[in-house]
């Protein structure tokens, strides 16, 4: 399954309406109010925990489990940067107050792993993209190979031939942009389409300026703003006809309006 953010995704977690809810890690006494009493019941399971309310953020994208446990049913993803409300439920394990998206009426609850939230939003700066045709090229990972690269790195460490042939790191589509975002191998972006369909992505090689018009964004040869790296042995034969990754999904077929760049690394994390 290939996995499209659409922007209204991002509207699909309503968290409930609780009043005077604190910051991450502040507790807050007045947090439950308006809470059904399904939930309550879960959140006393534990009778020596606080349970205590945070807003708090998602550090990837993030299965939202029906238990506290990795085999646990997933109920849906939750999208990367998120803002969620949680409670704490054990040391691995924090509850999620949501309402699920195909039944707005329905108050419900998730779990969600401790491992993957932050007290902080992931920061971003967004850039609008020159006036262009939507095709999206692509290129071979084998062409990598300067093994002291970061490039290199990132494909023999930690990307997989994913969906339709393109390689990934995750969840997320390995692209080669333009020197103008003056961004690293490795870091988060999102590729949002004139459509609405949003394409996460992470940057996995940086075109030339001798391969890019004057803005140093677009590919002087076809008018590329996006290059999807793949593995060609795999690459969908559509693809490989029509020479442009759009073929691969309908969603997929639109002019690449904006670029978000996220502060996210995935080769520095830890530094």
């Amino acid at each position: 399954m290939y996995k499209i953010i659409k922007i209204f995704l991002l509207a699909m977690i309503v968290c409930l309406s609780l009043p005077n809810i604190s910051a991450y890690g502040e507790e807050n006494s007045g947090a439950y109010a308006g809470v059904t009493n399904d939930i309550r019941e879960v959140l006393h399971v534990k009778e020596n925990r606080s349970n205590q309310c945070y807003i708090a953020y998602t550090t990837d994208n993030l299965n939202m489990r029906s238990e506290p446990n990795l085999e646990a049913e997933i109920l849906y993803i939750i999208p990367f940067n998120s803002e969620i409300l949680i409670c704490d439920y054990n040391d691995n394990w924090e509850i999620v107050f949501c309402k699920y998206h195909n039944n707005d009426s329905k108050n419900d609850i998730a779990y969600i792993s401790k491992k993957y939230i932050s007290n902080e939003t992931c920061k971003s700066v967004m850039y609008n993209f020159p006036t262009n045709n939507g095709f999206k090229s692509f290129m071979p990972y084998t062409a990598i190979t300067d093994i002291s690269s970061m490039q290199y790195e990132l494909q023999i460490s930690l990307a997989h031939t994913g969906n339709f042939g393109i390689r990934q790191v995750g969840d997320r589509y390995c692209v080669a942009v333009g020197s103008a975002f003056n961004v690293d191998v490795g870091t988060y972006i999102d590729l949002i389409l004139e459509n609405g369909n949003i394409i996460q992505c992470i940057v996995g090689d940086i075109k030339s300026p001798n391969d890019t018009l004057e803005d140093n964004i677009t590919t002087a040869e076809n008018g590329c703003v996006s290059e999807f790296i793949v593995d060609i042995n795999f690459l969908e034969s559509d693809i490989k006809r029509d020479g442009d990754i759009s073929s691969c999904n309908v969603g997929w077929d639109s002019p690449v309006n904006s670029l978000i760049v996220y502060d996210k690394n995935i080769l520095k994390q830890g530094e």
